[in-house]
């Protein structure tokens, strides 16, 4: 068994963005063309292409040079805004979400350090931004 930190689209979504941003700002990336640069699954792509479009990531324009871009600054896009996308917020145990209230919230030992674990990790996620990763 493995704990995984960052899933699969997680990490081809940073992957993609990463090259977007190593492009041109404005310059237009065809998900065929970012498939074969990243060595990945052409239809995977374009479902992780389709979800940063829904949260103004990126926008595509249609026909003869057409695309993907970046919508926004790389420099504003963090790796936790992507996981959260992604997979979500993030939760290091399950007492600490907000739809489930573990019934020994109040007597763990654990509850406490892990929420702040938590909450450090987030803040250090989001400190990383797709601007710095493709320095």
């Amino acid at each position: 068994m493995e704990m995984k930190l960052v899933t699969q689209e997680t990490d081809h979504a940073l992957a993609v963005l990463c090259y977007m941003a190593g492009e041109s700002f404005s310059d237009c990336v065809s998900a065929r063309d970012l498939a074969e640069a990243l060595d990945a699954p052409y239809g995977f792509l374009r479902k992780i292409l389709r979800r940063l479009a829904l949260h103004g990531i990126v926008s595509s324009t249609r026909g003869k040079g057409g695309g993907f871009h970046l919508l926004v600054s790389p420099a504003e896009v963090s790796v936790y805004k992507v996981m959260e996308i992604f997979q979500g917020p993030l939760y290091v145990t399950e007492c600490v979400t907000k739809t489930r209230v573990c019934s020994r919230k109040k007597t763990c030992p654990l509850c406490g350090p892990l929420n702040e674990v938590g909450v450090r990790l987030s803040k250090e996620l989001d400190g990383i931004t797709i601007a710095g990763l493709v320095k």
